[in-house]
């Protein structure tokens, strides 16, 4: 995702040592990964230095920004990158006892074999298991995310062809607030990650899917229960495996972002609707989920 960012200062004022105006000399681009880029430079003052305020600055190298994602332009003075405005104003509320949302559409176009998700979740302190993200072939292939508040596991379980392959971590999650997950599977690769708010927490391995996924559940297990008990939001598939620092930027310190654009996407709700019972999905396949048996918008988003 970048945003191009138009600069336009008039060159004969700079090259005159007077304060900027707008004109049409300059473009930067400023892509969301972190990434600074000189699309046009203009004369500036020796083709080196942007005088912007009365200030010369070095114009930044290709991927010059700072560990914290600020752009340095000078090597003194940073300057914060332009945070992406987008609509994140809602999330569902489940229960814990019978909500449900259902996204079986989605199934023909997930793969079992080689894939990611991504979600925000925030959950409340609760004894039994509270289930994230489900999807299945059968019993011997499916996926399972699911939290067990009385060992205090978070669970990621990759089932295929009758075996089973598993990432277990202890992080508290409950009852303290929105979290990022993201897990990926490759079964070519025989490997699994499980990341939490931006960072890898476990490793693993992903064994050989058989059959085409007919029911996907967000918010508990189909057919058995597991019913989540707190707020999901901004749900999304990919048919391909999220890099780490993919995952970090979806992360983006705490705060959601757009990911409409990314070219792996295969299921995305956002769930801004605030009425109604159906969900859109946000990637071009447009298989929408649907709120089941009271879950419900809630304003209360990462």
């Amino acid at each position: 995702m970048s945003l191009a960012l138009g600069i336009s200062i008039s060159t004969q004022r700079i090259d005159a040592g007077l304060p900027p105006i707008f004109g049409e000399d300059f473009m930067w681009e400023l892509e969301w990964a972190g990434n600074v880029m000189l699309l046009a430079e203009g004369s500036g003052i020796d083709n080196k230095t942007w005088d912007l305020d009365g200030t010369d600055y070095a114009p930044a190298a290709v991927g010059d920004v700072e560990a914290e994602g600020y752009f340095d332009l000078d090597g003194s003075s940073d300057i914060q990158p332009l945070t992406q405005d987008i609509n994140d104003a809602y999330s569902v509320a489940f229960d814990g006892t019978d909500d449900e949302v259902n996204a079986n559409g989605a199934g023909a176009v997930i793969s079992g074999d080689l894939g990611s998700v991504s979600m925000w979740f925030k959950m409340n302190v609760a004894a039994n298991s509270l289930c994230l993200l489900y999807f299945e072939v059968d019993s011997n292939n499916r996926l399972l995310i699911y939290h067990h508040g009385g060992r205090n596991e978070f669970t990621m379980e990759h089932k295929g062809g009758g075996t089973e392959r598993a990432i277990i971590d202890t992080t508290t999650v409950e009852g303290n607030g929105w979290h990022h997950l993201a897990y990926t599977w490759d079964t070519a690769a025989d490997a699994s990650v499980l990341y939490l708010d931006g960072s890898s927490i476990g490793t693993g391995q992903a064994a050989d899917f058989t059959g085409t996924i007919s029911n996907v559940s967000i918010g508990y297990r189909y057919n058995g229960g597991m019913y989540f008990d707190g707020k999901l939001n901004d749900v999304s598939l990919y048919d391909d495996v999220l890099t780490a620092g993919e995952v970090t930027a979806i992360y983006n310190n705490g705060a959601p972002t757009d990911l409409s654009s990314h070219s792996g996407l295969v299921g995305y709700w956002k769930f801004e609707e605030n009425t109604g019972t159906s969900v859109a999905d946000s990637s071009s396949n447009s298989n929408v989920a649907t709120l089941v048996n009271g879950a419900a918008f809630a304003s209360d988003t990462p």
